[in-house]
């Protein structure tokens, strides 16, 4: 998976995107996972869409995100998805996702920011340390906890 990423981020440089690469996104089935690769250049968040397309949004925030340097990843997406099925049958057993969510990103460290909507409509995210492999974050809420009173 991360060789893929490399792949898709060497792309985007070819295809002329400016910046630091900052993430890759992807959100489907996990059955054939296309990257979407964002780059960060003043305040613009530049993006390599899985169909080739580049798309450009500015941010609201004056916050500098910070780059990712793949050579620093040890622990590949499919071992941070063992660690979320892990968490998944010891405290959720039976739920499965409808649609994943996968963010690799840099906070404080290097993140693989994984979210399941799950068909009972509940949000169940883990965040794993990409580099050490530790479960730093979990949580799972219904969807209608986001409703707006």
């Amino acid at each position: 998976m991360l060789e893929d990423i490399k792949e898709r981020v060497d792309l985007a440089k070819e295809k002329g995107l400016k910046g630091k690469f900052v993430s890759a996104f992807y959100m489907g089935d996990l059955k054939e996972i296309k990257w979407q690769i964002d780059f960060f250049e003043e305040g613009v968040i530049h993006s390599f869409l899985p169909d080739g397309n580049i798309k450009e949004d500015s941010l609201l925030s004056k916050e500098e995100l910070k780059g990712l340097d793949l050579d620093e990843i040890k622990v590949d997406l499919t071992h941070a998805l063992q660690k979320v099925e892990k968490i998944r049958d010891e405290k959720y057993e039976g739920m499965s996702a409808d649609k994943v969510i996968v963010i690799l990103q840099k906070t404080d460290q290097v993140i693989w920011n994984i979210t399941w909507l799950t068909k009972n409509f509940k949000v169940f995210n883990v965040k794993v340390d990409a580099v050490s492999g530790e479960v730093l974050r979990e949580n799972c809420e219904s969807i209608m906890g986001f409703k707006k009173n």
